[in-house]
């Protein structure tokens, strides 16, 4: 059975996951991901956008905590994603 939430922390390889993933990305039970992504990567973060809108989710959220605002976790965003 298909989960209704996914979580996706795998420090650059996000993008190779959810391409992995379209059986689940198509179900429509999953209904909300989670996931962490560092846009200083643009090619992966792009993917990673693509990919989720072209199965139909849309970013409800995109943050950080104050304490990444500077330093190397600057870029490095949790987003949450949910079915349209």
């Amino acid at each position: 059975e298909t989960p209704s939430l996914m979580k996706i922390d795998v420090d650059g390889l996000e993008h190779l996951i959810l391409r992995g993933a379209e059986k689940v990305l198509a179900s429509q039970n999953l209904r909300s991901i989670l996931i962490e992504v560092n846009e200083e990567f643009r090619e992966l973060a792009h993917e990673v956008r693509r990919i989720l809108e072209a199965a139909g989710f849309q970013m409800l959220v995109r943050e950080h905590s104050e304490m990444f605002e500077h330093g190397a976790f600057s870029h490095t965003f949790n987003q949450v994603w949910v079915r349209g």
